[in-house]
């Protein structure tokens, strides 16, 4: 299936040179209509548990493939996303995307190739001379859902070059090769998992060891949680005062696990420079000394992500807060992954700790004052 939509100046946030920080979507959002006709793993998705994709962007005039792996859809509040994709203007051609405004079109379709789910959109500029026969004949399909037939004898119908990429779109062809598994996903945990692994050594947020009661479980995971929040809490009203971070100027960021509470990153921070990184903040009410605890989906973001992933720590949060930063955690998380295996698919890593000495945390503190 087929879905044609109008993009709005929200929508074209998804490519950097539209984002602005009054417009943080940075997003294509997909219809409700569109998500239910792709079954209900798609359209009952959980929020906040965004599912991996390969995505492929062509146009607008015809331009060739930007693939990008690590790729998503998320569902929010009202809507549901292509989003973890923004766009860049190639070096090659600095000027690729400029020409599109609000109104344009985006063509998408979603296959699953296997493991792999794949995306390929195109974008379609009115006023392009070489896009304006493809945008007038699409324009009536706008916002609905098109049988791959029916658009493909449009196409020839109207006789648009046959190596036009919006056949690559709605037939599902590609010469690209994909990872065989997304870059990252989340896994469920089952209570006896995470009960197992509290008992194991849940300490790095309390400092509490041994074995655990069903009451002491459920007042550490309580405590546990109440960290977490606290401590996210405080990040962000700090990067509210636009703080400097490795001597970049933050500029803007989004808070992703307030929404998206199993994200495998907590903000995602656009520097005045125009950077973009994500950072994955941990918390404990001890000192700096106590163990860091990552899920596989933060060490397979760190190690996978197209954007550099920063990780923070607060610590001594319930007396003076502080901070402190590991700006390098691409080859670390490599090494921890790498150096994990299992003699059967049937088992798999729900979460690791690690002593903070493991990562190249910086030695400034910076200290929480009560902004």
């Amino acid at each position: 299936m087929i879905y044609i939509k109008k993009l709005t100046k929200s929508d074209l946030t998804i490519i950097k040179r539209f984002w602005r920080p009054n417009l943080k979507q940075e997003a294509i959002v997909l219809s409700k209509r569109y998500m239910k006709s792709l079954g209900d793993d798609y359209f009952n998705m959980v929020r906040g548990v965004p599912i991996p994709i390969q995505m492929i962007f062509f146009g607008p005039e015809g331009n060739p493939a930007i693939v990008k792996s690590d790729a998503s859809i998320g569902r929010m509040t009202h809507d549901w996303r292509i989003q973890s994709c923004s766009l860049e203007d190639p070096v090659e051609d600095t000027e690729r995307f400029s020409i599109l405004i609000p109104g344009d079109l985006f063509v998408f379709s979603l296959e699953n190739d296997g493991d792999v789910r794949i995306g390929r959109g195109l974008f379609i500029s009115q006023a392009s001379q070489e896009d304006i026969s493809l945008y007038n004949l699409l324009l009536s399909y706008v916002n609905k859902i098109v049988e791959t037939e029916t658009i493909n004898t449009l196409l020839l119908e109207d006789n648009i070059n046959e190596r036009h990429p919006v056949y690559s779109v709605i037939n599902e062809t590609s010469d690209f090769e994909f990872e065989e598994t997304a870059p990252f996903e989340v896994e469920p945990v089952t209570s006896t998992e995470l009960t197992d692994s509290l008992e194991a050594g849940l300490i790095g947020a309390t400092g509490k060891r041994g074995k655990l009661s069903k009451e002491e479980l459920t007042t550490l995971l309580t405590e546990v949680d109440r960290i977490g929040s606290d401590g996210e809490k405080y990040f962000d009203i700090w990067l509210e005062t636009k703080p400097e971070i490795n001597s970049k100027r933050v500029a803007a960021h989004v808070w992703i696990a307030s929404e998206f509470a199993t994200a495998p990153y907590d903000f995602e921070i656009i520097f005045d420079d125009g950077l973009k990184v994500f950072i994955e903040l941990k918390s404990t009410s001890g000192p700096f000394k106590n163990n860091i605890y990552l899920s596989s989906a933060e060490l397979r973001t760190m190690s996978n992500s197209s954007h550099d992933v920063i990780l923070a720590r607060i610590y001594d949060l319930d007396n003076e807060p502080k901070f402190r930063f590991a700006f390098t955690t691409k080859f670390k998380a490599e090494e921890i992954l790498s150096t994990i295996s299992f003699p059967t698919d049937q088992v798999g890593l729900v979460s690791v700790w690690v002593k903070p000495g493991f990562f190249d945390f910086q030695e400034e503190e910076i200290k929480w004052i009560g902004y």
